[in-house]
Protein backbone atom coordinates (compact mmCIF):
# COMPACT_ATOMS: atom_id res chain seq x y z
CA UNK A 1 0.00 0.00 0.00
CA UNK A 2 1.82 3.11 -0.51
CA UNK A 3 2.69 5.68 1.57
CA UNK A 4 -0.03 8.78 1.90
CA UNK A 5 1.70 12.22 0.92
CA UNK A 6 0.98 14.74 3.62
CA UNK A 7 1.03 18.93 2.83
CA UNK A 8 0.81 22.16 4.58
CA UNK A 9 -2.56 23.20 5.24
CA UNK A 10 -4.21 26.18 4.75
CA UNK A 11 -3.67 27.36 8.33
CA UNK A 12 0.06 26.11 8.48
CA UNK A 13 0.80 28.20 5.02
CA UNK A 14 -0.96 31.60 6.16
CA UNK A 15 1.50 30.98 9.65
CA UNK A 16 4.23 30.70 7.58
CA UNK A 17 3.43 33.88 5.07
CA UNK A 18 2.98 35.99 7.79
CA UNK A 19 5.91 35.25 9.36
CA UNK A 20 7.67 35.50 6.73
CA UNK A 21 6.19 38.86 5.80
CA UNK A 22 7.73 39.93 9.42
CA UNK A 23 11.18 38.64 8.21
CA UNK A 24 10.72 40.94 5.21
CA UNK A 25 9.33 44.24 6.63
CA UNK A 26 12.38 44.48 9.43
CA UNK A 27 14.98 43.51 7.15
CA UNK A 28 13.49 46.12 4.85
CA UNK A 29 13.38 48.64 7.83
CA UNK A 30 16.91 47.55 8.19
CA UNK A 31 18.06 48.16 4.71
CA UNK A 32 16.14 50.93 4.62
CA UNK A 33 17.93 52.86 8.03
CA UNK A 34 21.40 51.86 6.78
CA UNK A 35 20.66 53.16 3.10
CA UNK A 36 20.07 56.43 5.49
CA UNK A 37 22.84 55.80 7.94
CA UNK A 38 25.20 55.32 4.75
CA UNK A 39 23.80 58.79 2.94
CA UNK A 40 24.35 60.43 6.28
CA UNK A 41 27.87 59.53 6.57
CA UNK A 42 28.37 59.82 2.59
CA UNK A 43 26.85 63.53 2.71
CA UNK A 44 28.70 64.75 6.23
CA UNK A 45 32.15 63.34 4.44
CA UNK A 46 31.38 64.99 1.51
CA UNK A 47 30.92 68.20 3.36
CA UNK A 48 33.73 68.02 5.67
CA UNK A 49 35.83 67.43 2.81
CA UNK A 50 34.37 70.98 0.85
CA UNK A 51 35.19 72.58 4.26
CA UNK A 52 38.40 71.48 5.10
CA UNK A 53 39.21 72.57 1.28
CA UNK A 54 37.40 76.35 1.50
CA UNK A 55 39.43 76.69 4.93
CA UNK A 56 43.08 75.86 3.79
CA UNK A 57 41.90 78.38 0.66
CA UNK A 58 41.44 80.77 3.32
CA UNK A 59 44.33 79.66 5.36
CA UNK A 60 46.90 80.18 2.71
CA UNK A 61 45.91 83.48 1.75
CA UNK A 62 45.98 84.76 4.98
CA UNK A 63 49.28 83.25 5.40
CA UNK A 64 50.67 85.09 2.27
CA UNK A 65 49.34 88.46 3.17
CA UNK A 66 52.35 90.97 2.97
CA UNK A 67 54.42 88.93 0.60
CA UNK A 68 56.41 91.34 -0.99
CA UNK A 69 54.83 94.27 -0.11
CA UNK A 70 56.14 96.85 1.68
CA UNK A 71 56.14 97.26 5.78
CA UNK A 72 52.49 99.27 6.30
CA UNK A 73 51.00 98.59 2.39
CA UNK A 74 51.34 101.21 -0.27
CA UNK A 75 49.82 104.12 0.23
CA UNK A 76 47.42 104.76 -2.86
CA UNK A 77 46.20 108.35 -4.07
CA UNK A 78 45.57 111.51 -1.58
CA UNK A 79 46.03 115.13 -2.02
CA UNK A 80 44.27 117.34 -4.73
CA UNK A 81 42.61 116.10 -7.21
CA UNK A 82 42.40 112.46 -5.26
CA UNK A 83 39.17 110.32 -5.03
CA UNK A 84 38.69 107.17 -3.33
CA UNK A 85 40.16 104.25 -4.73
CA UNK A 86 37.98 101.00 -4.40
CA UNK A 87 38.24 97.18 -3.51
CA UNK A 88 35.96 94.05 -3.64
CA UNK A 89 34.60 95.68 -6.84
CA UNK A 90 35.13 94.86 -10.68
CA UNK A 91 34.09 96.28 -13.81
CA UNK A 92 31.00 97.76 -14.44
CA UNK A 93 30.47 99.24 -11.01
CA UNK A 94 29.27 96.43 -9.00
CA UNK A 95 31.07 96.20 -5.86
CA UNK A 96 30.06 93.06 -3.79
CA UNK A 97 31.20 94.25 -0.31
CA UNK A 98 29.18 96.88 1.17
CA UNK A 99 32.32 98.53 2.67
CA UNK A 100 34.39 98.36 0.08
CA UNK A 101 36.55 102.14 0.38
CA UNK A 102 39.88 101.66 1.66
CA UNK A 103 40.74 103.22 5.21
CA UNK A 104 42.87 106.48 4.52
CA UNK A 105 42.78 105.76 0.88
CA UNK A 106 45.82 103.29 2.01
CA UNK A 107 46.18 99.43 0.51
CA UNK A 108 47.34 97.21 4.20
CA UNK A 109 48.50 94.09 3.78
CA UNK A 110 45.25 92.61 5.77
CA UNK A 111 41.69 94.45 6.21
CA UNK A 112 39.09 93.00 8.60
CA UNK A 113 35.62 93.99 7.40
CA UNK A 114 33.30 92.51 9.99
CA UNK A 115 30.00 92.17 9.44
CA UNK A 116 29.86 93.03 5.96
CA UNK A 117 27.29 89.61 5.40
CA UNK A 118 23.71 89.33 7.18
CA UNK A 119 23.69 85.21 7.51
CA UNK A 120 21.52 82.84 8.78
CA UNK A 121 23.44 82.34 12.32
CA UNK A 122 25.78 84.29 13.82
CA UNK A 123 27.69 87.00 11.95
CA UNK A 124 29.01 87.36 8.59
CA UNK A 125 32.62 88.40 8.64
CA UNK A 126 34.93 89.70 5.35
CA UNK A 127 38.26 89.76 5.31
CA UNK A 128 40.84 91.38 2.49
CA UNK A 129 44.66 90.61 1.96
CA UNK A 130 47.39 91.79 -0.81
CA UNK A 131 50.69 90.03 -0.84
CA UNK A 132 53.04 90.08 -4.03
CA UNK A 133 52.31 86.83 -7.14
CA UNK A 134 55.97 85.46 -6.58
CA UNK A 135 55.25 83.30 -9.78
CA UNK A 136 55.79 86.27 -11.96
CA UNK A 137 59.25 88.39 -12.03
CA UNK A 138 58.35 91.60 -13.84
CA UNK A 139 62.14 92.63 -13.70
CA UNK A 140 62.68 96.62 -14.43
CA UNK A 141 60.32 99.38 -15.01
CA UNK A 142 61.68 101.36 -18.21
CA UNK A 143 60.55 104.46 -19.58
CA UNK A 144 57.85 105.31 -17.06
CA UNK A 145 55.79 108.38 -18.67
CA UNK A 146 55.90 111.57 -16.72
CA UNK A 147 52.31 111.44 -15.83
CA UNK A 148 52.91 107.68 -14.85
CA UNK A 149 50.00 106.63 -17.51
CA UNK A 150 52.45 104.30 -19.15
CA UNK A 151 55.67 102.31 -18.82
CA UNK A 152 57.97 99.50 -20.96
CA UNK A 153 58.74 96.20 -19.29
CA UNK A 154 60.86 93.26 -20.85
CA UNK A 155 58.83 91.08 -21.34
CA UNK A 156 54.80 91.39 -21.14
CA UNK A 157 53.63 87.76 -21.49
CA UNK A 158 52.26 87.30 -17.84
CA UNK A 159 51.09 90.66 -17.86
CA UNK A 160 47.23 91.08 -18.49
CA UNK A 161 44.25 94.07 -18.37
CA UNK A 162 43.43 93.97 -15.10
CA UNK A 163 46.54 93.09 -13.28
CA UNK A 164 47.24 95.23 -10.40
CA UNK A 165 51.32 96.09 -10.34
CA UNK A 166 53.49 97.55 -7.81
CA UNK A 167 56.56 100.08 -8.77
CA UNK A 168 59.27 100.63 -6.18
CA UNK A 169 61.99 102.80 -5.99
CA UNK A 170 63.80 105.28 -3.90
CA UNK A 171 61.05 107.34 -3.12
CA UNK A 172 58.69 103.89 -2.15
CA UNK A 173 55.71 102.31 -3.62
CA UNK A 174 52.62 103.27 -5.65
CA UNK A 175 50.48 100.65 -7.55
CA UNK A 176 48.81 100.89 -10.74
CA UNK A 177 46.13 98.78 -12.85
CA UNK A 178 46.89 97.40 -15.91
CA UNK A 179 44.41 99.03 -18.64
CA UNK A 180 45.75 97.76 -21.64
CA UNK A 181 48.84 95.80 -22.98
CA UNK A 182 50.43 96.55 -26.39
CA UNK A 183 52.88 93.41 -27.33
CA UNK A 184 54.18 94.79 -29.94
CA UNK A 185 56.11 97.49 -27.63
CA UNK A 186 55.93 95.86 -24.20
CA UNK A 187 54.12 98.65 -23.45
CA UNK A 188 51.69 98.41 -20.13
CA UNK A 189 49.03 101.29 -20.19
CA UNK A 190 47.57 102.85 -16.85
CA UNK A 191 44.96 104.78 -17.70
CA UNK A 192 42.71 106.55 -15.74
CA UNK A 193 38.97 105.43 -14.61
CA UNK A 194 39.57 101.92 -14.14
CA UNK A 195 37.73 99.84 -12.30
CA UNK A 196 38.94 100.06 -8.96
CA UNK A 197 39.73 104.11 -9.33
CA UNK A 198 43.61 103.57 -8.60
CA UNK A 199 44.84 105.35 -11.91
CA UNK A 200 44.71 108.79 -10.94
CA UNK A 201 47.85 110.77 -12.56
CA UNK A 202 46.43 114.04 -11.35
CA UNK A 203 46.41 113.61 -8.16
CA UNK A 204 48.90 115.58 -5.73
CA UNK A 205 50.19 112.13 -4.49
CA UNK A 206 50.03 108.38 -3.88
CA UNK A 207 50.34 107.69 -7.42
CA UNK A 208 52.70 106.60 -9.89
CA UNK A 209 54.15 109.90 -10.95
CA UNK A 210 55.04 110.80 -7.18
CA UNK A 211 57.81 108.32 -8.06
CA UNK A 212 59.51 110.92 -9.79
CA UNK A 213 62.77 112.84 -8.66
CA UNK A 214 61.75 116.85 -7.75
CA UNK A 215 62.81 119.49 -9.99
CA UNK A 216 64.18 120.04 -11.88
CA UNK A 217 64.86 115.92 -12.53
CA UNK A 218 61.44 114.61 -13.28
CA UNK A 219 62.70 111.30 -14.01
CA UNK A 220 62.29 107.88 -12.64
CA UNK A 221 65.38 106.34 -10.87
CA UNK A 222 65.34 102.18 -11.01
CA UNK A 223 62.11 101.19 -10.71
CA UNK A 224 60.99 97.88 -9.95
CA UNK A 225 57.66 96.25 -10.97
CA UNK A 226 55.61 93.53 -9.59
CA UNK A 227 52.06 91.43 -9.96
CA UNK A 228 49.88 92.34 -6.34
CA UNK A 229 46.73 90.19 -5.83
CA UNK A 230 44.47 91.94 -3.61
CA UNK A 231 42.02 89.06 -2.29
CA UNK A 232 38.62 88.95 -0.62
CA UNK A 233 36.27 86.53 0.78
CA UNK A 234 32.77 87.01 1.99
CA UNK A 235 29.49 85.57 1.32
CA UNK A 236 26.84 85.77 -0.97
CA UNK A 237 23.13 84.66 -0.52
CA UNK A 238 21.17 82.86 -3.25
CA UNK A 239 17.87 81.41 -3.47
CA UNK A 240 17.25 77.40 -2.39
CA UNK A 241 15.35 75.28 -4.53
CA UNK A 242 11.63 76.85 -3.82
CA UNK A 243 13.08 79.92 -5.72
CA UNK A 244 12.11 81.91 -2.58
CA UNK A 245 14.78 84.17 -1.31
CA UNK A 246 15.01 84.35 2.49
CA UNK A 247 13.93 80.96 3.44
CA UNK A 248 15.75 77.98 5.36
CA UNK A 249 16.72 76.94 2.46
CA UNK A 250 18.62 79.88 0.83
CA UNK A 251 21.71 79.02 -0.28
CA UNK A 252 24.74 80.68 1.25
CA UNK A 253 28.15 80.72 -0.85
CA UNK A 254 31.61 81.76 0.77
CA UNK A 255 33.11 83.67 -2.16
CA UNK A 256 36.88 84.69 -3.30
CA UNK A 257 37.61 87.84 -5.45
CA UNK A 258 40.53 88.80 -6.84
CA UNK A 259 41.46 92.51 -7.64
CA UNK A 260 38.64 93.49 -10.03
CA UNK A 261 37.72 89.72 -11.21
CA UNK A 262 34.54 88.55 -11.00
CA UNK A 263 34.49 86.53 -7.71
CA UNK A 264 34.00 82.73 -7.83
CA UNK A 265 32.55 80.35 -5.10
CA UNK A 266 34.48 78.94 -2.86
CA UNK A 267 32.03 76.48 -1.23
CA UNK A 268 28.35 76.47 -0.73
CA UNK A 269 26.44 76.04 2.14
CA UNK A 270 27.98 78.83 4.60
CA UNK A 271 25.85 79.35 8.06
CA UNK A 272 28.83 81.70 9.67
CA UNK A 273 32.10 83.11 8.60
CA UNK A 274 33.93 85.05 11.58
CA UNK A 275 36.91 86.28 11.73
CA UNK A 276 39.17 87.92 14.58
CA UNK A 277 43.06 89.39 14.80
CA UNK A 278 45.11 89.22 17.50
CA UNK A 279 47.48 92.66 17.26
CA UNK A 280 51.16 93.12 18.01
CA UNK A 281 51.40 95.19 21.11
CA UNK A 282 53.88 98.50 20.72
CA UNK A 283 53.75 99.55 23.92
CA UNK A 284 54.74 96.04 25.63
CA UNK A 285 57.06 95.35 22.38
CA UNK A 286 55.52 91.83 21.81
CA UNK A 287 52.70 90.12 20.95
CA UNK A 288 48.96 90.31 22.80
CA UNK A 289 47.56 88.25 24.27
CA UNK A 290 44.80 90.40 25.09
CA UNK A 291 44.65 92.88 21.83
CA UNK A 292 42.30 91.27 19.76
CA UNK A 293 40.20 93.39 17.40
CA UNK A 294 37.39 92.67 14.34
CA UNK A 295 37.29 96.37 13.60
CA UNK A 296 37.55 97.33 9.98
CA UNK A 297 40.81 99.12 10.73
CA UNK A 298 42.12 96.72 13.39
CA UNK A 299 42.46 99.97 16.02
CA UNK A 300 43.79 101.92 13.61
CA UNK A 301 46.79 99.54 13.30
CA UNK A 302 45.66 97.45 10.56
CA UNK A 303 49.52 96.68 10.16
CA UNK A 304 50.05 95.16 13.68
CA UNK A 305 48.19 92.11 13.10
CA UNK A 306 50.32 88.72 14.10
CA UNK A 307 47.42 86.11 14.01
CA UNK A 308 43.62 85.64 12.16
CA UNK A 309 41.84 83.55 13.97
CA UNK A 310 39.10 82.01 11.46
CA UNK A 311 35.70 80.39 12.29
CA UNK A 312 33.93 78.91 9.29
CA UNK A 313 30.12 76.77 10.32
CA UNK A 314 28.82 75.09 7.12
CA UNK A 315 25.42 73.14 6.34
CA UNK A 316 25.14 69.43 4.66
CA UNK A 317 23.47 70.74 0.92
CA UNK A 318 20.51 68.41 1.46
CA UNK A 319 18.41 66.57 4.54
CA UNK A 320 19.83 63.22 5.85
CA UNK A 321 19.32 60.75 8.29
CA UNK A 322 15.47 59.15 9.44
CA UNK A 323 14.88 62.74 10.64
CA UNK A 324 15.66 64.37 7.31
CA UNK A 325 17.65 66.75 8.84
CA UNK A 326 20.62 69.02 7.88
CA UNK A 327 24.11 68.22 9.18
CA UNK A 328 26.43 71.29 10.19
CA UNK A 329 29.64 71.25 10.83
CA UNK A 330 32.68 74.14 12.48
CA UNK A 331 35.85 74.14 11.39
CA UNK A 332 38.28 76.72 13.40
CA UNK A 333 41.98 77.51 12.83
CA UNK A 334 44.29 79.89 12.87
CA UNK A 335 47.26 81.50 11.26
CA UNK A 336 50.29 83.99 11.43
CA UNK A 337 51.21 85.58 8.53
CA UNK A 338 55.09 85.50 8.75
CA UNK A 339 55.27 88.87 6.80
CA UNK A 340 52.77 90.40 9.23
CA UNK A 341 53.91 88.99 12.59
CA UNK A 342 57.62 89.40 12.08
CA UNK A 343 58.79 92.27 13.93
CA UNK A 344 62.92 93.30 14.01
CA UNK A 345 63.29 93.48 17.42
CA UNK A 346 66.98 95.02 16.97
CA UNK A 347 65.85 97.85 14.96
Amino acid sequence: MAKREQGFSLLEALVAMLIGGIVLAAASTMVIKALQVSDTVTVRVEMQQDARAAMNSVMKDLALAGTGMPVGGIQLPIGDSASASLYGCSAGGTCYLTNHLLPGNHLYSMLPDPGDAKVLTGTGDAVTMAYADSSFNLGLANSITPSGSQLKLDSVTNVAIGDLIMLTNAHGSALGMVTNVLPGSNTVVFANSDPLNINQPSAANGNIAALKDPPPGNTYPPTTASKILIISYYLQQGVGPDGVAGTDDDVWQLMRQVNALPPSPVIDGVQSFQLSYDLYDDTAGAPSTTLSTNTKNANNTPGLIHKVNVFLNVRSPRRTGVARAFSFLTLASSVSPRNLSFRDRYK
